[in-house]
């Protein structure tokens, strides 16, 4: 007999199992035992002396579990002759009816292709994906909006808070006991404002002072911002630019989400503007950087591979766009990450002019919004109803949709 503590499980093992099939797995063992002499687990030993299965892991657990002390020599079949090679193979085409891939697991330990020759089916059914189209939207910010910092509207089958997003009782607020599958978000830049924008008085890219901060501030609201966001979604996309006001908070908010940190998209855009300052090179690209709790390079909750670049190809806004707001990026911008890596629903938590918004209605997904600015919230519901007339809005649970004019 094999004490059962001189068993454990395979730590590397890719295979998952449901309650209920953990259940009957327990009952087949129990009402028929004799089926684990004619088909034993595979196992080989580890350095610490012990044994763990290639072939049967979760039948282990599930006798572990029936509380099993010790379990007859029969069960057990060693396999430690064989190569590291033969054993990842072996794990791969010993897979069982109850069980399922966990897809994080294999793409990190083994070769696609090697799964494919070994029989995995990685394939998954096309579907025909809607797509999201610029919306010809030009609107001026009110002088007095109707918004006032709290308010939480319901456009459709959207939400939207005028509020903070570093702050986590405000997001659950906006959430309502409801978790996205992905935020998507562009924060402000920490431009502030250039020596020709002073001298002028115009404002920065946003109007708010939220892009004018120092230091310290600024990478406290990167770190708040999307602390928040990994409480609220699955995969965190944050949008940034790379530029001499934040430049290295950029790289203290890296290291201080060093532990959630999956994978770095960069955003190539076309007809970007030249630099106006000698010596300093056209800034032509930004950063989409991706984080999860899982912090692997398997991202997105829809299934993609081999068909999506971490270099995007996408014009830069110059049409279009909220006048007073320079930030805004394009509706082919927001779609591509709400089309390609959800299928239900976004966060975006620096909603501005309301693009994401836009690219998840037409794609057909719940878009989440906040935004701290009153304007702004006035300007996102306009533009919503322009985009689609037929909704209904809703401002603290009142219907306030005839207090809004398509523009």
């Amino acid at each position: 007999m094999i004490p059962i503590s001189k068993l454990k499980l395979n730590p590397t093992n890719p295979r998952t199992i449901k309650k209920d099939q953990l259940e009957k797995l327990k009952r087949s063992i129990k009402s028929f035992p004799e089926m684990m002499e004619k088909r034993p687990m595979v196992c080989v030993t580890d350095k610490d002396g012990k044994i763990y299965p290639l072939g049967g892991n979760m039948r282990l657990r599930a006798i572990k579990e029936m509380g099993f002390k010790e379990i007859p020599e029969t069960w057990v079949a060693l396999a430690d002759e064989w190569t590291e090679e033969q054993r990842m193979e072996f794990v791969i085409k010993d897979n069982s009816n109850l069980g399922s891939w966990d897809f994080d697991a294999l793409v990190e330990r083994w070769n696609i292709d090697d799964l494919e020759e070994w029989g995995v089916d990685l394939e998954w059914d096309e579907v025909e994906e809607l797509e999201a189209e610029e919306d010809d939207f030009d609107v001026e910010l009110p002088e007095e909006p109707k918004t006032v910092l709290g308010d939480l509207y319901e456009i459709g089958e959207h939400r939207l808070l005028c509020g903070d997003s570093t702050d986590s009782e405000q997001v659950a607020k906006l959430m309502n006991g409801e978790k996205a599958e992905i935020s998507f978000t562009s924060p402000p830049y920490n431009a502030g404002k250039t020596p020709t924008e002073v001298k002028m008085g115009k404002n920065s890219k946003y109007a708010n002072d939220n892009d004018n901060k120092t230091e310290t501030e600024y990478l406290n609201l990167l770190v708040d911002f999307t602390n928040n966001t990994l409480l609220f979604s699955e995969y965190s996309f944050v949008n940034i630019q790379s530029l001499s006001g934040n430049k290295t908070a950029l790289i203290d908010f890296l290291y201080n989400m060093k532990s959630f940190y999956a994978d770095t998209l960069i955003w190539q855009k076309q007809n970007a503007q030249p630099a106006m300052a000698e010596n300093v090179l056209n800034s032509q690209f930004e950063y989409i950087h991706v984080f999860s709790h899982k912090a692997n390079r398997h991202i997105g909750t829809k299934k993609f591979r081999g068909t999506l670049s971490n270099v995007l190809d996408i014009s830069k806004q110059n049409k279009n766009a909220v006048k007073e707001h320079n930030a805004t990026f394009p509706v082919d911008f927001a779609a591509h990450f709400v089309s390609n890596f959800c299928e239900l629903s976004v966060l975006d938590l620096f909603l501005g002019s309301g693009t994401t918004m836009v690219a998840a209605h037409q794609l057909k997904r719940k878009c989440y919004g906040m935004e701290l600015d009153p304007k702004y919230c006035d300007v996102i519901i306009n533009r919503m109803i322009k985009l689609d007339p037929d909704l209904r809005i809703k401002r603290n649970g009142v219907d306030v949709t005839n207090e809004y004019i398509v523009q």
